[in-house]
């Protein structure tokens, strides 16, 4: 029995991990044995669950300091695991400053470790290189640039692709998805997708409902789709909200775990820096950034943070191709105009259209989780 012990710390990892449990299960249906840390879509694919991390997915300095104690004994228990049921290999998904502790405890007891989407070392600076060495032998890198910014360590390096590129399925024409949503051709649709995680929720939110009101105020026609996680946690935040504007008569839609199907069908998405700008590009709809987090958190991030851009898709094209509105800048007065100037301007749109196309050749066609899984086979076996 082979065993492969996970650690995953968001709902994004999830879906990493659970294409490379896929994979590994195809090559080796029998003889494995998955388990660690994760949430409940890892359990539902075989992962036996040494901590459950459906509450642990925060993020900034304040963030952390409320969950300490939490985060604290996750990582006891999970050092404790990988001393009593040893694994054959540690698989570290993203969740960076959590995993770089549970990879250096993994490498003091010998165990290989392999790091799945690199720490952004492009953002933090290169200092953190030694860290990442002294927590992993091999680290798969998502974004091609970041393989030459290892070229002085001693960590194994690969560019395993992009996990976008295998995970996005197929998506139906603006044709189709409005038609499924029920919406004509010429509705003006604007997508909002506000963040899964509650810290940024409650701050997102009520920023988020005042631009849509004025929004709404500029032009009655205008509806909304917002995209809902399926927590109850977060329900319970987004209902009270979406009540709020139906009663003032705002078209607003929530789609519950469907979220390519509301970009599809939007001519222009708020989005929130993350994963989703990535899959808003992909698509191709155009779009607007944004992004809170606490002052504190914000403070420190100025001081560390060594990119000029936040969102993805700016930062792999290396200029501004999408509006940045981050903190103090995202308003409701500064993303109405925002969204309104590329709502109002097929030349943008087409700009951003063209830069879109870009980044899908940028980051090419490779399957990461075939790549990651021939990773782990390759030091199981």
């Amino acid at each position: 029995m082979k065993k492969i012990m996970f650690s995953v710390g968001e709902p994004s990892g999830e879906v990493l991990a659970i294409e490379v449990i896929k994979k590994l299960k195809s090559y080796k249906n029998e003889g494995l044995y998955f388990f660690g840390m994760g949430g409940n879509n890892l359990e539902s694919h075989g992962l036996k669950l040494i901590v459950n991390s459906t509450e642990l997915a925060i993020i900034g300095f304040v963030e952390v300091l409320k969950k300490w104690f939490t985060l604290k004994n996750a990582l006891q228990k999970l050092h404790h695991e990988l001393i009593i049921n040893r694994p054959d290999v540690l698989i570290l998904v993203d969740y960076v400053e959590f995993n770089l502790r549970l990879g250096k405890i993994a490498k003091s007891l010998h165990i290989p470790v392999i790091f799945y989407v690199s720490p952004q070392i492009w953002a933090w600076g290169e200092k953190r290189i030694k860290r990442i060495e002294n927590a992993t032998d091999k680290v798969a890198c998502i974004l091609p640039f970041e393989v030459d910014l290892y070229k002085y360590s001693n960590i194994d390096i690969s560019y395993v692709g992009h996990p976008l590129v295998e995970i996005l399925p197929p998506i139906s024409s603006f044709r189709v998805n409005r038609n499924k949503l029920k919406l004509s051709l010429d509705s003006k649709v604007i997508g909002i997708l506000p963040g899964s995680r509650v810290s940024e929720l409650a701050r997102h939110l009520p920023i988020l409902k005042e631009t849509i009101l004025r929004l709404y105020d500029f032009d009655k026609k205008f509806i909304f789709l917002l995209a809902g996680a399926s927590r109850s946690l977060l329900n319970n935040m987004i209902a009270p909200w979406i009540y709020d504007l139906k009663k003032k008569g705002v078209k607003i839609n929530v789609i519950y775990d469907n979220t390519y199907e509301i970009i599809a069908a939007s001519n222009v998405v708020a989005v929130a820096s993350g994963t989703a700008t990535l899959e808003t590009a992909m698509i191709g709809s155009p779009m607007v950034v944004f992004y809170k987090t606490s002052n504190i958190s914000y403070f420190v991030l100025k001081k560390i943070i060594k990119v000029k851009h936040i969102s993805l898709v700016n930062i792999l094209l290396n200029r501004k191709s999408v509006t940045e509105l981050i903190q103090h800048e995202f308003n409701p007065k500064l993303l109405k105009e925002a969204l309104l100037d590329v709502l109002n301007s097929n030349q943008k749109q087409n700009v951003q259209l063209k830069d879109f196309a870009e980044i899908r050749n940028i980051l090419g066609e490779k399957s990461a989780s075939d790549n990651v899984s021939k990773m782990i086979m390759d030091i199981i076996n």
